[in-house]
């Protein structure tokens, strides 16, 4: 009975290892591409960061940063806004910030050229009785394709270029590199990956993110160097020659219009299944960078997004309605099992405590049960100590994966109830009530949330009292040593 709930912690454990080995044995390759030194017409590409007003960042300048890092006459750029939500159709303000954007824009056109655009949509009421934008991000992305398609696309202010064949989508917080653009084209252009969808680079942590506090610092790893240096293995492109997609990336318009069909009003997480219909090809060798949350607060609102929209995946595991892949299909499965993992240790942990009271057995239980965290900690660690690595890693590297290990020890019992409250949260709606299945903010948002004493004592109260149990419950000074550190 208590090797059922540690099938979840020992498989996240030695997934990694296993995907070194067949990293080992299955040598990937880069894609075919073309090298191009200027975008041809049939590569006409619309570049669109999708967001919500906020008066809070400058994304014009974001957009004029774009430009100057990959200029080229057939690349546009869009800024694709939604106005907040709120309990009116109107609210005082928007017109503010619409005419804020509008003026912004005009600024970039008058410096450089018509080749920057805003779109923007009005509130429609959602099925908890506030007002937002359709579908959230999945459904102005979708109306922009239809539009750039030359389809109906409903209403959608604002202009926007011709003749497109290509759109990258981007998040209000990702940054491009100097010519990705023509690289990724390259790729996506190329006679052999005409089959493909989308074209999905990797996505690394921004360096200056990274380093904005030590709480960035210690989650983010070896941010900003060179991705051969943390290149990772890719088990579904290696292994069946298809990618996941992740929401930032190149799509090809006429492939990916099928994706277009998913159901309204209950998919959260819509690049999953999206990419499962339409066709990834991961191109690992060319990269964007993503911020990375600046404090625990925002990280778990992140994280409990991701949760909740994983979890209202499972809907496309029962139905054959969509054409998704097998391996999409798959990569939902072990998204769950993976938010599940901190869950089941703490499962394994209580029952250990209750009906296996010996010192050697207690080491036993605690090790399989975070061997989730334990083994790639290892190897990361047998890797930092090989004379190859040791002007590169050296003590700091090897001093940040403990504290980063000690980090993840300590807040794996505030996870496991964070995953747990994401997970009955989106089946009740899924299920039951059927509201707030789109529930969503931005990074801004999330960053500028409250994050006071109070909210992190009552955050963290659960996992606290469960290790309060722990302690109490436990015979062994194994679970009274992790019921401390949980509490």
């Amino acid at each position: 009975w208590l090797v059922i709930p540690l099938l979840l912690p020992l498989g996240a454990g030695i997934a990694p290892l296993c995907d070194r080995l067949t990293a080992m044995l299955c040598k990937g390759h880069a894609p075919l591409r073309l090298r191009l030194t200027e975008i041809p017409e049939k590569g006409r590409t619309v570049v669109a960061v999708a967001t919500l007003f906020s008066g809070k960042e400058d994304y014009a300048r974001r957009l004029e940063r774009f430009y100057y890092l990959n200029r080229d006459e057939n690349l546009y750029f869009c800024l694709l806004a939604d106005l907040p939500a709120g309990k009116e159709r109107n609210a005082p303000g928007d017109e503010e910030l619409i005419r804020q954007a509008k003026d912004a824009i005009d600024l970039l056109n008058k410096r450089h050229g018509e080749r920057f655009f805003l779109l923007y949509r009005d509130r429609v009421k959602q099925d908890d009785g506030s007002y937002g934008g359709k579908e959230r991000k999945r459904g102005a992305v979708g109306m922009l394709i239809r539009r750039l398609s030359g389809v109906e696309a409903g209403i959608l202010y604002g202009s926007c270029p011709e003749r497109v064949q290509y759109l990258l989508t981007l998040d209000g917080d990702t940054e491009l590199s100097p010519g990705i653009l023509k690289d990724l084209l390259g790729v996506a252009l190329h006679p052999a990956n005409k089959a493909y969808g989308v074209f999905q680079p990797a996505v690394h942590t921004e360096l200056y993110s990274s380093y904005r506090t030590y709480f960035t610092r210690l989650v983010s790893g070896y941010a900003g160097v060179s991705f051969y240096e943390c290149a990772c293995f890719d088990r579904n492109m290696s292994l069946y020659g298809e990618g996941i997609f992740c929401g930032k990336g190149l799509i090809r318009l006429d492939k990916f219009r099928p994706a277009m069909e998913l159901p309204e009003g209950k998919i959260l997480s819509h690049d999953l299944p999206e990419g499962g219909i339409a066709g990834p090809l991961l191109v690992s060798d060319l990269a964007l960078s993503d911020s990375v949350p600046g404090t625990p607060a925002a990280w778990d609102k992140r994280a409990h997004r991701w949760i909740r929209g994983d979890v209202q995946n499972l809907y496309f595991l029962f139905t054959r309605e969509y054409p998704l892949s097998s391996v999409a299909r798959r990569q939902i499965l072990w998204n769950l099992f993976r938010h599940l993992t901190p869950v089941a240790a703490l499962v394994s942990l209580g029952l250990g405590a209750v009906f296996l009271r010996g010192e050697v057995s207690a080491l036993l239980v605690a090790c399989a049960a975070y061997s989730y965290l334990l083994l790639p900690f290892s190897a990361g660690l047998l890797r930092d100590l090989l004379p190859s690595r040791a002007l590169t890693a050296g003590i700091s590297a090897i001093a940040e994966s403990l504290l980063r290990l000690a980090l993840d020890l300590a807040s794996s019992a505030k996870q496991a109830f964070l995953a747990l409250d994401g997970v009955c949260r989106s089946l009740w709606r899924m299920l039951v009530s059927g509201k707030k299945l789109l529930e969503w903010t931005t990074a801004a948002d999330a960053e500028g949330g409250k994050s006071t004493l109070l909210y992190y004592l009552q955050k963290g109260l659960p996992g606290a009292v469960f290790g309060f149990l722990l302690f109490l419950v436990g015979g062994s000074s194994v679970y009274r040593l992790l019921g401390l550190v949980f509490f």
